[in-house]
């Protein structure tokens, strides 16, 4: 069975926190629209994060970034170095858009 949620604003709906929710019975989290400008937090037992680029969960499942997603570098390996001290799995799909620095002084 496929479970889906999208949101159809433009964010701050609490899609992340219904997520991390749904994801007690699922094993794979993908994210596959939006960049860094947003963030979602999502809590397991003791366990609080915020993410930007992760998918919303940290119940030890598979999470996928896909092609759609716009990656920040920097924040993004700030997020894997968190969920590798969690043992968490991280696996990347399709090819990355990655924005710098100069892209946020063209917003």
């Amino acid at each position: 069975m496929l479970t889906a949620v999208v949101g159809l604003q433009f964010g701050d709906e609490g899609k992340g926190k219904f997520v991390d929710y749904l994801s007690v019975n699922i094993n794979n989290i993908a994210r596959f629209n939006g960049g860094a400008n947003a963030g979602h937090c999502v809590q397991h037992g003791n366990l609080r994060g915020s993410f930007s680029q992760l998918p919303a969960s940290l119940n030890k499942k598979n999470l996928y970034i896909c092609q759609g997603a716009l990656i920040s570098l920097p924040i993004l390996v700030k997020e894997i170095d968190f969920i590798q001290k969690e043992k968490l799995t991280l696996i990347y799909l399709s090819i990355l858009d990655a924005i710098s620095s100069y892209h946020y002084t063209l917003s």
